[in-house]
């Protein structure tokens, strides 16, 4: 399967032909039946609530994300896979946000999240990097393979490019792939890069997503998808670099830029690096924790606020569509941090 720019045929699928009228109404019938959503909140709602219980950590420009892209899964029979569960929090936090039909797979190192294990979640005690443990984990728990699967673990690379290759031939149509907590621009050659090329022979990518820290990729077919995004004004570039001299103009909430063609051709595997390189900013990590030193602990209050690079000042996503990058804009520089909420903490 080539993967290039301009057509991006190896992101080929339901939204090439036509643009962005055709990636809003993109996608087929949910195979999936729907049991009703009065029971769901936003993710961003159940975190900004959690005090007690349970310890969850996770970016809050994460929350927004998944409330946006996941939306259509909400109240809807789910497979969702989380590595890295740690204290259990973030397992409450999936169930509040996709409602009752949700089956959530927990994996972590720590034996101890065997407690968590219940008759709406299945809990598996193995390595992330471990092909062996992949194999064995669908055959015993998900033979039917994964709507979402979320990437919370180790955060290394090498551990988390074994995470994504093993599991993505297992994610259903229309499912997803997020992989978080990519901190710093090394990323680039010690995972991005490998990411792309593997995609590239992989195939079957419907989009990509960019947000700091932050990388979905959705695969073709399945529930029908709605971008909550492309409902807003933007404003379209006439070539890569016209949409870069946008993006630092701020003239709009977004930016859009059909058939993207750099001057110089790439390889298919580059075709991704290309974005990723281009956008790089929106993964450097210049961190601080409070108090001092509270990160390095598993447990108590703590608070992380990047100082942003110039992408994360300027950009709040970058969506990759077949024959269209859209890149969203923030009305103001946006505050990044993480933190800590819930009152019960495993130790790391």
């Amino acid at each position: 399967m080539e993967l290039k720019i301009g057509s991006i045929q190896g992101i080929s699928g339901p939204l090439l032909a036509a643009g962005l009228s055709a990636i809003i109404d993109s996608g087929a019938r949910f195979a999936g039946r729907d049991i009703g959503r009065s029971s769901t909140t936003t993710f961003k709602a159940y975190i900004d609530g959690h005090q007690q219980g349970l310890g969850v950590w996770k970016w809050s420009h994460y929350l927004d994300a998944y409330d946006e892209i996941f939306g259509s899964f909400k109240g809807r029979r789910v497979k969702l896979c989380e590595v890295g569960v740690q204290s259990g929090g973030s397992l409450q936090m999936w169930q509040s946000g996709l409602g009752a039909g949700l089956h959530l797979y927990g994996i972590d190192i720590n034996p101890q999240v065997q407690k968590f294990q219940n008759d709406k979640i299945t809990i598996s005690v193995g390595d992330q990097g471990n092909t062996h443990f992949w194999d064995r984990f669908f055959s015993d728990h998900a033979q039917e393979g994964l709507d979402i699967l979320i990437d919370d673990a180790s955060h290394l690379a090498d551990k988390m490019l074994v995470t994504f290759q093993q599991t993505w031939p297992r994610i259903r149509a229309g499912g997803f792939i997020g992989m978080e907590d990519i901190h710093g621009v090394d990323y680039q050659y010690s995972f991005l890069n490998p990411v792309s090329t593997y995609l590239s022979e992989a195939g079957k990518v419907d989009s990509v997503h960019l947000y700091p820290y932050l990388l979905l990729v959705k695969k073709q077919g399945g529930h029908q998808q709605t971008w909550p995004f492309l409902t807003q004004g933007h404003i379209e570039a006439s070539n890569f670099t016209h949409l870069l001299d946008l993006v630092d103009k701020q003239p709009t909430s977004q930016v859009v830029l059909q058939n993207p063609t750099p001057e110089t051709p790439y390889t298919a595997e580059q075709s991704l690096n290309f974005f990723f390189w281009q956008f790089r900013g929106l993964f450097d990590f210049n961190a601080r924790d409070f108090p001092s030193g509270c990160a390095t602990k598993s447990g108590g209050n703590c608070w992380y606020l990047v100082q942003n690079s110039h992408h994360q000042d300027a950009i709040k996503a970058v969506h990759i569509f077949p024959s269209t990058i859209v890149v969203e804009l923030p009305s103001s520089p946006p505050h990044i941090e993480a933190i800590r909420k819930g009152s019960e903490w495993l130790a790391y």
